[in-house]
Formats: C-alpha cells, structure tokens, sequence
C-alpha cells in the first residue's frame, strides 16, 4: 500500500528560532518582502518517501531548514512525531535526503542575497484503496 501526502505545509511559517544565526527567519524575510512562495515544497513526493509498510501508517514530520543564498538547501533538521511507527527512521532519512536536494529560487532582501530558517510540517496519512464488489 502507498501512503499520501496528507498535508505539505504552512510556508506562511512558524517563526523559526535560528537554524543558522547568520540567516533571517522566514517571518522576517515575508515582513521584508521576501516570497516564500519561491520555498513552495514540489508536490512530487517519492514513493519511497511515502510508502508505509502498515496500514495504520500516519503521522507528521517537523521539518527545520535553510535555504541558502544560491537557493541549495542545507542544515536540514527532520524530527518524525511518531516515533513508534517502525518506517520512521527510514523516512525520516529519505525525507532529510530529498529536502537536501531540492533547489530554490535565491532568496534576495534589499537586492542582497540572503539565507532564510524555514519550519514546516509535513504529514502522511495511510491512502485508502476502494474494494470492487
């Protein structure tokens, strides 16, 4: 079975403590103008990212990370809240991975680039399958 993607942020965001005291959180940069629009998270989740090996699969993932001056992303904290789901680790790790990868529009404040904390949560949810009489 294959888990879907039940909520993929608020990047309207939680004020973030630093992640990175060098960076300016994401309140601060939407304040200031900054679109964190351009952070939108690809709905194009991998099924390996997803996929949960029981049908009770669900849950929530915080996700704390920066998005760097060229737009890379690093510093990415993954914290699964359920942790007595036995796929967690593993998705946390694959979802750490994916994030790690992913590539942005540079954030610019005032004409300077700049890095930005991001705090999100990610959630998954067990895809139900319609049974055929």
């Amino acid at each position: 079975m294959r888990a879907a993607l039940l909520a993929l942020v608020a990047l309207t965001l939680i004020a973030a403590p630093a992640l990175a005291e060098k960076c300016v959180s994401s309140l601060t940069y939407q304040k200031k103008g900054g679109d964190l629009d351009n952070f939108t998270i690809p709905d194009d989740v991998p099924d390996e990212i997803v996929r949960c090996a029981s049908q009770a699969c669900s849950g929530e993932a915080d996700i704390k990370m920066v998005v760097e001056q060229d737009g890379s992303v690093g510093d990415v904290l993954v914290t699964m809240t359920d942790a007595k789901d036995p796929t967690s680790d593993q998705r946390s790790q694959l979802l750490r991975r994916w994030l790690s990868n992913l590539k942005f529009v540079p954030p610019v404040l005032d004409t300077k680039p700049v890095c930005v904390n991001l705090e999100f949560s990610f959630g998954f949810a067990q895809k139900r399958s319609k049974s055929t009489p």
